[in-house]
C-alpha cells in the first residue's frame, strides 16, 4: 500500500474520537470530511482511492462489491 500522508490532525484517532471507523486490510481507517485516514509511523496516511471504473470512493468504503477490480478495496479476497 502506498504511503500518502494526510493533513495534520489535532487529535489522535481512536475508539472514542467521535469519527466512524472501518477495518481495512491490516489497519483501521477513520472516516471524516470525505477522507479515510489511518495511523502509520507517527503520522496519518490517506486511504487509497478506489481505482475501478464505477467508483470514486476510498478503498476502505468501496461499495462496488464483486465487480470491483481494485486490489486494495476492503471486499477483495
Amino acid at each position: 500500500m502506498t504511503c500518502t500522508m494526510a493533513e495534520k490532525h489535532d487529535h489522535a484517532h481512536g475508539p472514542d474520537c467521535g469519527h466512524e471507523s472501518v477495518v481495512h486490510q491490516d489497519h483501521v481507517d477513520y472516516l471524516h470530511d470525505g477522507h479515510a485516514h489511518h495511523e502509520h509511523d507517527g503520522h496519518y496516511d490517506e486511504c487509497t482511492t478506489c481505482s475501478c471504473a464505477n467508483c470514486s470512493d476510498t478503498c476502505a468504503t468501496c461499495s462496488c462489491g464483486a465487480n470491483c477490480e481494485c486490489p486494495t478495496c476492503e471486499h477483495q479476497a
